[in-house]
Parts: C-alpha cells; sequence; structure tokens
C-alpha cells in the first residue's frame, strides 16, 4: 500500500500547489529559490502558517530543518525535480502535516521525536555540513 499512499500524498501536492492566490505561474522549486534569493526572502515566510504548527506539534527547529533539506533535495535533484507549482510553501506545508518523509512522531505528550528514517536524514545532513565546514 505504499505505492497507494504514495499516489494519494502525490494527488494532495498537486491539489495544493495547484491552488494559489498568487496570479504567478507554475514554476519549478529551483527557479522558486531562485526568485526568493533574487528577492531577498525566505522561501517559507515568517508568517507562513505552518511554522506555527510545527512548533504547536512540538517539531523543533531541528527537525524542521531537516524536513526542508529532504523536501528541497527531493524537488531540486531528486525525482520530484520536474514539478511545477504556483504556491511553493503550501507544498512544503503538506509535506510537513502529512509527514512524507517520515522523519519524526508524536506522542499524546511531549516534543516530536525523531523516527529512524529522521536520524538516517539528520546524519547525512550533519556530515554534509561536516563536509563543508572542513572544505
Amino acid at each position: 500500500d505504499k505505492d497507494k499512499d504514495k499516489e494519494g500524498e502525490e494527488d494532495k501536492e498537486t491539489r495544493e500547489g495547484s491552488r494559489s492566490s498568487s496570479a504567478s505561474a507554475s514554476k519549478t522549486l529551483k527557479t522558486y529559490l531562485a526568485e526568493c534569493k533574487a528577492a531577498g526572502v525566505k522561501p517559507i515566510p515568517e508568517g507562513h502558517h505552518i511554522r506555527k504548527d510545527m512548533a504547536d506539534a512540538g517539531i523543533c527547529d531541528e527537525m524542521a530543518q531537516i524536513a526542508w533539506l529532504r523536501f528541497r533535495q527531493e524537488h531540486t535533484t531528486g525525482s520530484r525535480k520536474d514539478k511545477r507549482y504556483k504556491d511553493w510553501p503550501a507544498v512544503f506545508a503538506n509535506s510537513v502535516n502529512d509527514r512524507w518523509y517520515k522523519l519524526w512522531f508524536v506522542n499524546a505528550d511531549g516534543p516530536a521525536q525523531w523516527t529512524s528514517e529522521g536520524l538516517q536524514a539528520k546524519r547525512v545532513a550533519d556530515a554534509a555540513a561536516a563536509a563543508r565546514e572542513g572544505a
């Protein structure tokens, strides 16, 4: 049923990404990121609801960072690199809310905890950061 889950995930991604209050055209994440950099703005704006949603769910900043790194990789060099959307922050919010990458789990109380997938993604990110610092 993983294929079925993935189909549902992509259907939701498509629905959310295609709905936008913006009049701008659909674009790849790579193009969106370049536009954000040129404009000097964050790809996920400070006031975007997903930032509060993550804090409310007990998802720490480090988990949010790993989720963003995984999302960015998947949509710039990974299997979804050719996807085009008008509202990339909404697509990222869907990836967090629907736990596309299964990086954390949440209990009835306390903060979110890393899953095995999350710990693996964190180790890869930590190794990449260490390599950049060493270069």
